[in-house]
């Protein structure tokens, strides 16, 4: 049986567009609690159960199989929520692509994308992330954002990393950094404990 997580539940929504108002609350619920009630995890683990074997019902074709979440995507959406669990109003994100400035932001839960991602390249709006991991574009193809979306997670945090070394300014917070080990590591240990980044040897 799939785990329940980020990253299945994500694919599962992509994949099954019935199910994505029901993967969203979920996810939601992950994102701002870390863990799902038992009622919960048990009505995801059916489902996805159900995606895994798919049976026929008259009439209706079978579910096709879930389809992948980029590595960059799930991510990004770890990242955030990490952010807004740990009490961080408004999370941004800068990073460098081929000399493009790309920025996300974390839509407010008043309007009317809550829990999505924005993305603009250098200064302009491309589109959204939405906290299943799917991503929408506007305005036509962005390839930096592609090069985001698709990178590992430890290609993600290397170009945090880059952008902190060439710029001197932390990715997550802006801040100039300062301290000898945040220089280094491209963030500081107050970004790294909200953002759930690595920090130490």
């Amino acid at each position: 049986m799939p785990t329940v997580s980020l990253v299945t539940l994500a694919a599962h929504a992509a994949a099954n567009p019935r199910d994505a108002d029901f993967c969203s609350s979920l996810i939601a619920g992950l994102r701002r609690y870390g863990s799902l009630t038992d009622r919960q995890h048990q009505a995801a683990e059916r489902m996805l159960d159900r995606a895994t074997n798919p049976t026929t019902v008259a009439g209706e074709p079978p579910r096709p199989p879930a389809a992948p979440v980029l590595p960059g995507a799930a991510g990004l959406v770890a990242w955030f929520g990490n952010a807004s669990r740990s009490g961080l109003a408004k999370p941004r994100l800068t990073l460098t692509v081929d000399n493009a400035i790309v920025q996300f932001s974390l839509a407010p839960s008043s309007g009317k994308n809550p829990g999505c991602v924005y993305t603009r390249v250098n200064g302009e709006y491309r589109g959204k992330l939405l906290s299943t991991g799917a991503y929408i574009g506007f305005g036509g193809d962005s390839p930096e954002v592609k090069t985001i979306l698709a990178c590992e997670s430890d290609d993600l945090l290397s170009l945090a990393a880059k952008h902190g070394h060439e710029t001197g300014n932390c990715s997550f917070c802006g801040l100039t950094l300062t301290d000898p080990r945040s220089v280094a590591k491209g963030w500081g240990p107050i970004c790294s404990k909200r953002w759930g980044l690595p920090w130490g040897d």
